[in-house]
């Protein structure tokens, strides 16, 4: 019933099943990100991603990607630098608050989300805006796919947890 039967060569030659060749599918890219769970009088920091951006206008928690061979705790800092404007770092010994492993498209990516402390108030440099908002409020929030997977360990670990923001000036709330 094919409209193209009478002009196909792969139909004259009896090898219709061979068609369509599809492309050799790229090999996957592993990835890992690493987020900051921040906890100042009972709220938690999220920002809103640009218009822009992947995910635009949706809220995450603060994120940057790993660069080859960097340690979570310099990863942590940068993020301080390059993200919030200001010194960030990892609670010292603590565990992941949460890892979930995603695909997107053709990345593979390893999120691990870490309590850290601020040091200086937080100023949006890669989001459009910073909010502190309840632990509630957060699950609540329109987060990416990949950001909700981990929303609720910190909403967890940020109402019966013992955090805080040690160490340093504390955040005024935007």
């Amino acid at each position: 019933e094919c409209p193209v039967a009478r002009f196909c060569l792969a139909r004259e030659r009896g090898e219709v099943a061979r068609f369509p060749e599809l492309a050799a599918r790229e090999k996957p890219r592993s990835r890992r990100d690493l987020s900051l769970a921040f906890l100042h009088e009972g709220a938690v920091l999220v920002g809103r991603r640009r218009a822009d951006a992947v995910w635009g206008g949706l809220w995450e928690l603060p994120r940057v990607t790993l660069l080859e061979g960097e340690p979570d705790e310099d990863a942590a800092r940068r993020l301080g630098r390059e993200v919030l404007g200001c010194a960030a770092s990892l609670v010292r010994g603590s565990a992941p608050l949460a890892t979930r492993r995603h695909t997107v498209m053709r990345e593979r990516i390893e999120r691990r989300v870490f309590r850290g402390e601020l040091r200086g108030e937080p100023r949006s440099r890669a989001h459009a805006e910073l909010r502190w908002v309840s632990p509630e409020e957060m699950t609540s929030l329109a987060l990416p796919s990949p950001q909700r997977m981990v929303a609720a360990s910190v909403r967890e670990w940020a109402v019966h947890g013992n955090g805080g923001n040690a160490g340093g000036e504390a955040p005024r709330k935007r």
